[in-house]
């Protein structure tokens, strides 16, 4: 895997956020089920932030939503491509392949 290939954790977690919601989700709807989910905080900046670095990288995609209302505003729907996708399951078997490779050291420790 090239090291721009590579997702760090939040990436990871932002990614899955919006697998979990079909495939495609706002950055609200991804802000709420991280903190459903990891049970801690993540500020809408930094979701933004991440999907912004997201897209660069071209792990996904954002389409424009007309607003719903007079005056609202537009929204954006990010979409996992594939090679979002395919860096997704590349990081989850490194991950795997570190956890079954690892020694249970940690198992008996206090």
């Amino acid at each position: 895997m090239a090291k721009g290939d590579y997702l760090g954790e939040f990436e990871h977690l932002v990614l899955l956020a919006i697998a979990r919601a079909g495939g495609k989700a706002g950055g609200a709807q991804v802000h709420g089920e991280l903190e459903a989910v990891t049970k801690r905080g993540a500020s809408l900046p930094a979701i933004y932030v991440t999907l912004a670095r997201l897209e660069k990288k071209g792990f996904i995609r954002a389409r424009e939503l007309v607003a719903r209302e007079e005056g609202g505003r537009p929204r954006r729907l990010f979409e996992i491509t594939r090679p979002g996708a395919r860096a997704m399951q590349e990081t989850r078997s490194t991950l795997e392949r570190f956890w079954t490779d690892t020694p249970s050291w940690g198992r008996n420790r206090r």
